[in-house]
């Protein structure tokens, strides 16, 4: 048992600072974990300029995508009867080079417990996993009816709780 206690105080704390950048550490709406929830993205509206033009006809496209973005997945370890049969065991995986390795990136799988929450001790420390994906995302393009307004454009993978919406073009999208 020594082996499995030792091997879950050498994981790392979960770096919360790091993965708050992109959204809020938080329980999640469907299940008794604690995860990201992505920050809410508001694009600026655009500026219309005024004789409006209204075309004849307008469509909507639905393209299927792959998403890589880490998925903080925390859940409680409830006694050391379960951590054992876990037996976690500190990542040996080094990280990718560049960023353009996307291969590397979504292979890559990292575990850390997490021993404090909203500023306080948990009373039993959680494991948690980061994975990068590929999550299952779907975007939806409409075209606008008006050749004055900006078409629009969503982004959204139910596996990550996630929605971004933006005008104009494909590349306008936010970071």
């Amino acid at each position: 048992m020594n082996k499995h206690i030792d091997a879950w105080a050498r994981l790392p704390e979960l770096p919360t600072e790091l993965f708050e950048l992109s959204g809020k550490l938080d329980y999640a709406r469907d299940a008794p974990v604690i995860t990201i929830r992505p920050h809410a993205v508001s694009p600026k509206a655009p500026v219309i300029a005024t004789p409006r033009i209204n075309r004849a006809s307008h469509e909507t496209r639905t393209y299927f995508a792959w998403v890589l973005y880490p998925h903080v997945v925390c859940t409680p370890i409830p006694d050391l009867e379960v951590l054992a049969e876990l037996a976690p065991e500190p990542d040996r995986q080094l990280p990718p080079r560049h960023a353009s390795d996307l291969v590397a990136i979504a292979n890559s799988r990292h575990s850390y417990k997490l021993t404090r929450f909203r500023g306080r001790d948990l009373a039993t420390p959680w494991g948690c996993q980061v994975r990068y994906g590929p999550w299952f995302g779907t975007i939806v393009y409409t075209q606008s009816c008006d050749d004055q307004i900006p078409d629009r454009w969503a982004l959204s993978s139910s596996v990550l709780d996630m929605q971004v919406d933006w005008p104009g073009t494909a590349a306008d999208m936010p970071s």
